[in-house]
């Protein structure tokens, strides 16, 4: 007689949990075929834009400040007239210790005023920026501005003017302009406006 061998129809596994789920795992949908129903998928497109989110940058949102209004600031020239204006750099002499030589007080505008209440005239420089007033030179009918800096290069761009500080030290005054025609006109109406000024 003769025996058939029986045909194997099962595979590794195939009553195995593993088994089962890899056959039902062939009939259905990749996630990368259609992400409409998978979870996963969702999740990712989910963290994608929650990326993109993060990428847009928010709308700046500005608050309303109330601004106080700004006080005015009285420096004592609202009552005069000014004759001249011209930046310049101030250098001052100690007359009883001239080795020392000139030592720079600063640099600013400075002006010619003159009082509309009593017609009194005055040099007045504020330095740069911190607006310290370094020089108010009151000009009365004997000031004598002196012309030139021996010792400069360039000595037509000077003037200096004696003068005594409060403890009594006489001092000169030295004033730098950035041209000969600035000096020349402070000059000149420091002249024109001592014959106005009472003696």
């Amino acid at each position: 007689t003769s025996t058939t061998k029986p045909l194997v129809t099962s595979t590794f596994g195939a009553n195995s949990k593993f088994g089962n789920a890899f056959k039902e795992s062939l009939h259905k949908k990749s996630f990368l075929d259609d992400d409409s129903g998978n979870s996963n998928a969702r999740e990712n497109k989910k963290d994608s834009e929650h990326t993109e989110e993060k990428k847009t940058p928010a709308v700046q949102q500005y608050k309303q400040v109330e601004l106080e209004q700004i006080t005015k600031i009285q420096t004592g020239e609202e009552n005069e007239i000014s004759h001249f204006s011209a930046t310049a750099k101030l250098f001052e002499l100690d007359l009883t210790n001239i080795s020392d030589g000139w030592k720079e007080r600063g640099t600013g505008p400075l002006h010619l005023n003159q009082s509309k209440a009593d017609k009194s005239v005055r040099l007045l420089m504020r330095s740069q920026g911190l607006l310290k007033v370094v020089l108010n030179y009151k000009v009365n009918s004997k000031t004598e501005l002196l012309k030139g800096l021996e010792a400069s290069l360039t000595p037509g761009k000077f003037v200096r003017l004696n003068s005594v500080r409060a403890d009594g030290t006489p001092v000169q005054y030295l004033l730098k302009f950035g041209s000969e025609a600035l000096r020349n006109d402070l000059v000149e109406k420091v002249d024109a406006l001592k014959k106005e000024i009472d003696t």
